[in-house]
């Protein structure tokens, strides 16, 4: 089980961070059962900063049932309108109260799903519920009509304070061997993701029974190899080392399957995969996960024929030397281009398309080049790249001034003498 699964706060006592969002979020809550509603709670902030969370601990604090909305599937589109209409009506089992909790929001209009915005926002007009809603922008252009029947809630990137005090708390109730350097680290480097933090702890224990001190090709074997599903469940790969797993796959499967019948299948699974990892991306959606990583790694594995090599010498993946090779250039490129947009009044990547021509200009000749320099404030290096020529030898200092200093001593000895 995922650590920030299996750590969730289950109250809004041990919620970390966003203490002032905690706070209103329960004063919201407590309307409901007061009697005096109040319109529906638009939580926004960035990934990792407990949204999702929080809503849980909430239900989970004044006894609701969490009834979640999902964007409607191409199958259920026919079926949603009454599906939704189910979700804010308040038949729950034993008479407790149902929230209902619509995460992503922000992700919809995205999907273009108008249709289903509109149902929403036809309940949210009037709800006899408590509404929660997520997003990790509120002020999207498509929720303008959305924002009018919600009251917004910002929550902050968590501390890495925060961050270390829950670490911690995992870290001992767990009895990991990390130390507090490595624990410092994780929270610092999480950049206020709480749950990338946890998920790095996760992943960088090295007393787990999973095979995280494996090295990356036998990762790969394992993931070409694996007999079955449940071994490739037990090779953990930490976020961080997904991307790269990935690259080893996609460059050696040709190796593993010659078979292009087989080959087609092990790309096609993999592609898939890379599918649900851009959905992460763009929907947040962390749940996207485990289907990623069964495609990824069992997805492969098990369209090895019968009559697979024996043993494979694994490349390392082309894609990264290319990018390794023109990493010089590439950075090259981008402090021309933010050099040429100031003076373009455009944004880098537009100001970009302006190197050509401005290559044409400076190679007709010297003082051409050198009133670009001057225009752009292009140091000689970066003339140099952009031109591509070989930057300018320096001038060496002379060292006739360090000849003359013995002459000088003793002249001032003669003259004290």
């Amino acid at each position: 089980m995922l650590f920030y699964q299996k750590y969730a706060p289950s109250s809004l006592e041990h919620f970390a961070g966003n203490k002032e969002a905690v706070s209103r979020a329960k004063q919201w809550a407590l309307g409901f059962t007061l009697g005096t509603p109040g319109k529906p709670l638009l939580l926004y902030g960035p990934p990792g900063c407990g949204k999702s969370a929080l809503a849980a601990a909430l239900a989970a604090q004044m006894e609701w049932n969490v009834v979640s909305v999902q964007l409607p599937s191409p199958e259920q589109k026919d079926k949603w309108d009454s599906n939704l209409a189910s979700a804010f009506s308040n038949s729950s089992l034993f008479g407790a109260s149902n929230l209902v909790l619509v995460e992503d929001v922000d992700t919809w209009a995205a999907s273009k799903a108008r249709s289903a915005i509109t149902s929403l926002l036809a309940h949210l007009a009037s709800p006899r519920l408590p509404v929660l809603l997520t997003a990790s922008d509120a002020y999207d252009r498509s929720l303008s009509s959305l924002r009018t029947h919600c009251e917004l809630l910002p929550m902050k990137a968590v501390n890495s304070a925060d961050i270390t005090s829950v670490l911690s708390r995992i870290t001992k109730s767990e009895k990991l061997a990390v130390s507090e350097d490595e624990i410092r680290a994780i929270a610092s480097n999480a950049n206020g993701d709480l749950r990338a933090a946890i998920c790095d702890l996760q992943a960088r224990n090295p007393s787990a029974s999973r095979e995280r001190s494996k090295a990356l090709f036998e990762q790969v074997r394992t993931a070409m190899r694996a007999p079955t599903l449940a071994a490739t469940r037990r090779l953990q790969v930490s976020l961080s080392e997904r991307d790269t797993l990935k690259l080893y796959i996609c460059q050696n499967l040709p190796l593993e399957r010659p078979d292009p019948a087989s080959l087609a299948a092990a790309l096609g699974r993999l592609s898939r995969a890379d599918v649900f990892d851009g959905r992460i991306r763009t929907r947040q959606y962390w749940g996207y996960l485990r289907y990623s990583s069964d495609l990824m790694l069992w997805g492969v594995a098990s369209t090895r024929p019968p009559a697979a090599p024996a043993f494979v010498p694994y490349a390392f993946p082309s894609y990264i030397q290319r990018m390794g090779a023109t990493k010089a250039k590439r950075s090259l490129r981008k402090a021309l281009s933010a050099k040429v947009a100031v003076r373009v009044h455009a944004t880098t990547r537009r100001a970009a398309d302006f190197l050509p021509l401005l290559q044409a200009q400076g190679q007709a000749g010297e003082p051409a080049a050198q009133q670009l320099s001057a225009y752009y404030s292009f140091d000689e290096d970066e003339l140099a790249g952009l031109l591509e020529r070989a930057p300018a030898a320096k001038p060496k200092k002379s060292a006739a001034p360090k000849a003359k200093a013995p002459a000088a001593r003793t002249a001032r000895k003669k003259k004290a003498a």
